[in-house]
């Protein structure tokens, strides 16, 4: 909404900041919100869910039935989405991230291994100039701790895919579609799928030729 503050990343400091903006957005709906866990800023999210699952008048949702959720974000937010993911399996029906792949140390140091998959959808623009498409490991170097640059941390697109495949189990792709290029805005679009996966958690990359951090 609007209304939130503006942050420049997430992380500790930040965690508070989105629960005011949060509760300032609709006190009537978000005023007994609180942090699940302190630390963790899906702990503001299990709160919501909270509320969600409910029903009635304090749901953002109503009374409409809740049968599935799912979780999408944008840069840092597509991070966080990737994270939620790997460290809480089972409690999405499906997830995506925009412009953002998977970090480095979640892939290398065994902090995405998720007891059961969740379907999965990259979008990535190849001309990203602040999360590479394809990094060059070389000439960008990836420290593990501290990171300086958020791209210097992040899988290529494609690895990234290749992972979370991996992680779903799936024994067939990828298989790469162009789409028709229905606009002429300078862009076109590639999907590369991977599909028989366990409990039909396919994965897909969307990859914008020419796209960039948006």
């Amino acid at each position: 909404p609007g209304s939130l503050p503006r942050t420049d990343g997430v992380g500790g400091v930040q965690i508070p900041v989105a629960l005011a903006g949060l509760k300032a957005t609709d006190p009537a709906r978000y005023g007994t919100v609180n942090m699940v866990d302190p630390t963790q800023l899906w702990g503001m999210l299990a709160d919501v869910g909270r509320l969600i699952r409910a029903g009635g008048a304090a749901s953002p949702l109503g009374d409409a039935p809740v049968r599935r959720i799912y979780m999408t974000g944008y840069s840092d937010g597509g991070n966080m989405t990737v994270r939620f993911s790997c460290e809480k399996p089972g409690k999405l029906a499906a997830a995506g991230a925009v412009s953002a792949t998977m970090r480095q140390s979640q892939s290398s140091l065994g902090r995405c291994e998720p007891s059961t998959g969740t379907p999965f959808i990259y979008i990535l623009g190849t001309e990203d100039n602040q999360v590479l498409y394809n990094p060059n490991v070389l000439t960008d170097p990836i420290p593990y701790l501290g990171c300086t640059a958020a791209f210097r941390c992040n899988l290529s697109a494609k690895a990234a895919a290749k992972k979370w495949a991996d992680l779903n189990h799936c024994t067939v792709g990828p298989t790469n579609v162009k789409l028709p290029d229905t606009v002429s805005d300078g862009t076109t679009v590639e999907v590369d799928t991977y599909s028989s996966c366990a409990n039909n958690a396919l994965v897909e990359l969307y990859s914008v030729i020419n796209g960039g951090h948006t």
